[in-house]
Order: C-alpha cells, then structure tokens, then sequence
C-alpha cells in the first residue's frame, strides 16, 4: 500500500493519527496525506464525540460480548450475500467511474467489488472502522473521518451516496436530516442508495429470535450488535422521507437478491444532472 488519501473534519481531526498509525501498523511503507475539510453546512444532530466513541467500542469488542460470534456470521453473509446485491443495485444506479460516498463505511467489507467501478470515498465516524477499510481495499483508497450529519464536504460533491446497515441505528427524528445532509452533498440528479432492513426482514427476525433465547437463559446482557432503532416500515414513511429531503423515490426493493435482508431504496435528488 503506498497512498491513503485521509480527508478529516477539524472536529476529529485530533483522532487523525490513530488512523495514521494504525494503517502503518499493517502497512509500515503507506504514504498517507492527511487534510481538513469544513463542513459546509450540515444538520448538526447528536452528540459527535459520543457517537464515536459508541462505535469505538463497536470496533474495538467493548461491550459486545457475542460480537466475536456475529462477525463470523456476518462476515460470510457479506461476502456471499450482500455483496453481490451491492454489486447489483449500485452497477445500475451509478456509472462507472461516479464519484460515490459510502456514508457510514465500517469496514468496506461489502463493497471491494464496487470500488473498482465507481470512484468510492469512505466516510466514517470511527477511526477504527477507517483503518480496517484502508486494510481490506488497499492502495489508492479516500477515506473520510466524520459524522453523516455534517459530511466534511462542499455541496454537490458526490454522483452518489450510499450506506448499509446504518440508517437502522438512528431515531427517527434524525432520519430526515440525515437525508437532508446526504442531498446536500448530491450534485442535482444524484442517487443515494440505502440498505436499509425492514421490519420484516430476515436478520431483523432472526436476531430477535437469538436475542430472546439468551434473555430466556438467563443472558440478556449480551449484545450482538449496536441497537436497532428505525427500521423500514412502510413504503408510505419512508417516501415520506424521502421526499421532505428532497429526493423522488425511484426504487423501493425487497426480495431475494439479498436474501430478504434489507428494504432497498434508491432515491434521486430533484434537479437536472450536469451534462
């Protein structure tokens, strides 16, 4: 590996070097250039060093006694499942070589193949989650360190954002200025594309199931993953929200392409793309 390009925000940017560091743990000869980068604008939501410090401990097995056992599984479902419906859903949306902002990254694990189409920058909040992405993808990758709700970016940057697995951590009341946020950083006619799991989706019935088992055998305390607090619930709500962000909802998926997983939504910002 010998160049990471590392964009950060001024209010992570202390946590800079942790993902400097850990990069050339793996990889001592990296050439990593470090920036900054203002948000211009944003939704300001939440608390950003608590947030962080949330999927800090994610990352690091803090607090999540079965994760060791999640990310196995999760780990192959990735690879043989999802990743191919990420491959699907985003070689039809994007063209190849789109500039795209994959808008909560974690470990990049499901869009290795994506990335040798289309021009990804990783955004995350998490130092660790950037430095396992910049291990799993290698030489020539962007990262960015920051929060979904003010992207360390200037307005129409971006052909595309996406994410998977995210959105279902936010409250609902933060679910509009995510999206606001996304359609903020969106040239006019880009898409975003969420994965987003339904309540009726397989993992999500799944992990309630596991979850009851360990409370009936006396093991509550174990949690497998970061809580799940918004999931899809109709078509009717999530238009809702797309719209009122400013977005036309173009696809609304569920189905067998990833295994019944998550609610695909694809959306396009309002106004005509550059020609």
């Amino acid at each position: 590996m010998s160049n990471v390009d590392l964009i950060t925000s001024p209010a992570l940017a202390a946590h800079a070097e942790r993902i400097v560091a850990a990069i050339r743990n793996f990889a001592p000869g990296a050439d990593v250039n470090v920036r900054l980068a203002r948000p211009n604008g944003g939704t300001g939501a939440g608390d950003e060093a608590a947030t962080q410090a949330a999927w800090e401990s994610y990352w690091s097995g803090g607090g999540h006694e079965g994760k060791w056992l999640y990310d196995a599984i999760a780990s192959f479902y990735r690879r043989a499942i999802i990743r191919p419906a990420v491959n699907h859903f985003l070689g039809r949306t994007f063209a190849p070589g789109a500039r795209v902002l994959h808008a909560g990254c974690g470990s990049g694990a499901v869009d290795v193949d994506a990335s040798r189409r289309v021009r990804i920058t990783a955004l995350d909040i998490s130092p660790l989650g950037l430095a396992e992405y910049a291990r799993i993808h290698g030489e020539g990758t962007t990262l960015m360190l920051g929060s979904i709700f003010a992207i360390p970016a200037e307005d129409g940057s971006f052909d595309g954002v996406f994410n998977l697995g995210v959105m279902e951590h936010y409250w609902p009341a933060d679910i509009g200025k995510i999206l606001a946020e996304f359609n903020r950083v969106l040239k006019p006619g880009g898409h975003v594309v969420l994965y987003w799991p339904p309540a009726w989706g397989l993992s999500v019935i799944v992990l309630k199931m596991v979850h009851g088992a360990l409370k009936r055998i006396g093991r509550g305390d174990i949690q497998l993953h970061p809580p799940e607090v918004t999931h899809v619930r109709s078509r009717a709500e999530t238009r809702g929200w797309m719209e009122a962000a400013g977005f036309s909802m173009e696809t609304f998926y569920f189905g067998p392409r990833d295994f019944f997983t998550h609610q695909i939504v694809v959306g396009r910002k309002h106004g005509r793309a550059p020609s």
